[in-house]
């Protein structure tokens, strides 16, 4: 990889908010942003790239060392995509699966759930739990480009090209909040 490879870094991120379970959602989520704050898109923007940066960056070092491979991720989101489509697909199971899973939300309601989503700050928090939540969606393929990268002569400018990926999903963002305001 050599320096050349940044700009098409910087537009990989640029296009990657045309993946089909991020791009629906980009009008609502930054008309919230917009709704509650001047600084709104800007703060959920700098959350989803520091959440995006910070779980591409796990998967691909200390991830990857531990043996969460391609492989690994691959085989787990096709054994949650089943489960999720057996417990649809079951009334039953989908009132155990419920059931289960109460205590779950109910504690997170309890932590978090009188968590201030109003002005710039509780954007940023959005954006840092939007980003883990759409990180199966736009995140593995700059993740896998980390870890060929971190191997290779120059681990440092593998960092930057990550970096500069997800620079361009914050200014896709960016964009879209300045075609809709």
């Amino acid at each position: 990889m050599d320096y050349a490879n940044i700009p098409l870094a910087l537009f990989a991120g640029l296009f990657s908010i045309l993946s089909p379970c991020v791009l629906p959602l980009i009008p609502v989520v930054l008309g919230t942003a917009v709704s509650e704050h001047r600084l709104g898109p800007l703060a959920l923007a700098v959350g989803l790239a520091t959440s995006f940066t910070a779980i591409g960056l796990f998967a691909a070092t200390i991830g990857y060392s531990i043996g969460l491979d391609d492989g690994f991720f691959k085989l787990a989101g096709a054994v949650l995509l089943v489960a999720a489509g057996l417990a649809l697909a079951l009334p039953r199971l989908q009132t155990q699966l419920a059931l289960a899973t109460a205590p779950l939300g109910n504690w997170t309601e309890r932590k978090f759930g009188n968590a201030a989503l109003a002005g710039w700050r509780g954007q940023f928090g959005v954006g840092l739990l939007l980003g883990a939540v759409w990180s199966p969606c736009v995140g593995p393929h700059p993740g896998r480009r980390l870890r060929s990268r971190r191997a290779g002569p120059q681990p440092g400018l593998g960092r930057a090209h990550h970096a500069v990926i997800w620079s361009g999903k914050r200014h896709s963002i960016d964009s879209s909040r300045a075609r809709i305001s």
